[in-house]
């Protein structure tokens, strides 16, 4: 299952009307020169995070959660997406911070986000486990449809766009794609 840790100063969830999902991994922060050195440490090799997540579960673990604890303070803030946070919390939008990282990390997931000042209420994490992280976060996000009059969702996998179009459901998302410090609205074709 997931863990879900609530900032002691977050609202109660009702009269939560909008919601904003970012994602952490090279979203709000860039983490591939931690995971370089960790693969490193690891392997005796810097990998990218996506040779790191084709190899085997037990070693993408090691990998990552050495990231997580030994060079955390290498993450590179994300100004753009950190603003674009900052503004819709002053919008009054209820601000979650997803991740597929796993329970181990969670001290220093938060850390590096108050580090960072960044307005989160809700942190979601997966627990260390071979779920698909696409698919913990599609779970994620139907799980609070309908409860909620504005939704954004902000990713910097392409994948997790394109399946996230092909639900109905989800037309009430606004979702937007990161790449580097860009923001893209990311619509259906046929929008």
């Amino acid at each position: 299952m997931k863990t879900i840790m609530e900032n002691k100063n977050a609202s109660t969830r009702m009269g939560i009307k909008k919601i904003a999902i970012f994602d952490y991994d090279n979203t709000l922060f860039f983490t591939d020169a931690a995971c370089k050195m960790a693969s490193n440490d690891v392997l005796n090799k810097k990998l990218t995070r996506s040779k790191i997540k084709k190899l085997p579960l037990d070693v993408r673990v090691k990998i990552f959660t050495l990231a997580s604890r030994k060079y955390w303070k290498m993450y590179k803030v994300n100004n753009s997406v950190i603003e674009r946070c900052q503004s819709l919390k002053l919008q009054g939008y209820y601000i979650i911070v997803i991740s597929t990282r796993w329970n181990t990390v969670k001290r220093y997931t938060i850390k590096s986000l108050v580090k960072e000042n960044i307005p989160f209420q809700k942190l979601v994490l997966d627990r260390k486990n071979s779920r698909d992280g696409e698919k913990f976060k599609i779970n994620y996000l139907k799980s609070l449809l309908g409860k909620y009059e504005k939704y954004a969702f902000f990713d910097d996998s392409i994948n997790i766009m394109q399946k996230l179009r092909k639900f109905p459901s989800f037309d009430k998302v606004s979702l937007y794609l990161v790449k580097g410090t860009k923001i893209m609205e990311y619509k259906r074709k046929n929008s």
